[in-house]
């Protein structure tokens, strides 16, 4: 009997394929499921009362890619985050305690837009390119809405620009917001310039860039401190615990800071933006300082006392030194009770980026975040 050899390995290896084939579908299939298992752990875990939380919690959903679920999040989250609701009780009830501790967060300006980028992503990650107009001109006018946070943001016009620049549409363009950023105050002068540039270049008819966009490192925590040099933006200074990434521009490429997010929050507190705000911190300052004080003297009093009872009871002084001890460590503590009556309500999106990265595909990359060792991530494509 006569083995056909080669035919055989052929079979083999054709059988050997289709196994391949087959794990690699099943690999997939539970790949795509565990995914979408996590996308809903993760929307059904969401406690819409912790709006800090819900926030973050959306920028984990869309750099896990569950686009699906950004999009119901984060249209819910516009409509239930953006309007203030004032209520006398919890209005009143922070004259003697911190600012928002009772009351709801309402988005910044700025995290309106971010949030409607974020919508605009997720119906192009969707294929969905019909909503691509009504989005883009719905996240433009998040920004210019007189809302109780209000303002435009160069780091969002930049956005705005790039998504027109990446998706021209009929009657739309993306000069406008080029050409707002060369303009704006907020802009440093390196960004105006880019800005101009890229106007220039478009008067000229040269053809429209093909952008990518990454968010690099995230936003830094924030502390503050009591300054009385600005009454008028009242007596609390915040300051980024670490820097913002410094601006960085090439030809076709540009690393831009958020810093102008933060500077959004470090201003809520003066009179211009929310004067009811300035107004309660000023009625909260006597509080906090009497608060501190009734402190310090509550731990004289435990000193003193324990010490008088000591000695009236002729004792050895060992309960005198424990009234000393305990005395110290109450008066340690009025700081802090100081700083909880008078602390400024920092509370913001935390999962933000702390800097902005476009490049065309040609661009040089002396920007690049992954050759400053920087932490990023892809927005787009």
């Amino acid at each position: 009997m006569k083995c056909d050899w080669q035919n055989m390995n052929l079979r083999l290896r054709s059988l050997a394929l289709i196994t391949c084939l087959g794990v690699l579908f099943a690999c997939a299939t539970a790949r795509e499921s565990n995914s979408a298992q996590s996308c809903a752990a993760l929307e059904a875990s969401l406690d819409w009362t912790q709006q800090i939380a819900v926030l973050d919690t959306l920028s984990l959903l869309f750099e896990q890619q569950c686009y699906e679920a950004s999009l119901r999040v984060g249209q819910k989250v516009r409509d239930k985050f953006q309007h203030k609701h004032y209520s006398l009780i919890k209005e009143s009830a922070e004259l003697f305690m911190a600012e928002g501790t009772v009351t709801d967060y309402v988005l910044e300006s700025y995290e309106r837009g971010y949030l409607s980028f974020l919508i605009t992503l997720s119906y192009l990650k969707l294929g969905r390119t019909e909503e691509l107009t009504s989005s883009l001109n719905r996240f433009y006018n998040e920004e210019l809405a007189l809302t109780y946070n209000h303002g435009q943001d160069p780091v969002n016009a930049l956005l705005q620009a790039v998504l027109w620049e990446n998706f021209p549409q009929e009657g739309y363009s993306a000069r406008p917001f080029w050409l707002w950023i060369s303009r704006s105050a907020e802009a440093t002068l390196e960004l105006k310039q880019f800005a101009q540039q890229r106007v220039d270049a478009m008067d000229a008819k040269a053809p429209l860039g093909h952008w990518e966009i990454h968010a690099v490192g995230r936003f830094p925590a924030l502390d503050w401190k009591m300054s009385f040099e600005d009454a008028q933006h009242g007596y609390i200074a915040v300051k980024p615990k670490i820097p913002f990434l410094e601006l960085c521009r090439g030809r076709d490429e540009l690393m831009v800071p958020v810093s102008t997010w933060f500077h959004k929050i470090a201003m809520r507190h003066s009179h211009d933006y929310h004067p009811l705000v300035h107004a309660k911190s000023w009625i909260r300052l006597p509080f906090g300082l009497a608060y501190g004080v009734t402190t310090v003297a509550a731990g004289a009093s435990v000193m003193v006392g324990g010490c008088a009872l000591d000695l009236g009871s002729k004792g050895d002084g060992a309960f005198c030194k424990v009234s000393i001890e305990g005395g110290a460590a109450i008066m340690a503590k009025s700081d802090d009770v100081m700083d909880y009556v008078l602390k400024p309500d920092l509370r913001h999106w935390q999962r933000l980026p702390s800097a902005i990265y476009i490049r065309q595909t040609n661009a040089t990359r002396q920007c690049d975040p992954k050759a400053k060792d920087l932490v990023n991530y892809r927005l787009w494509p």
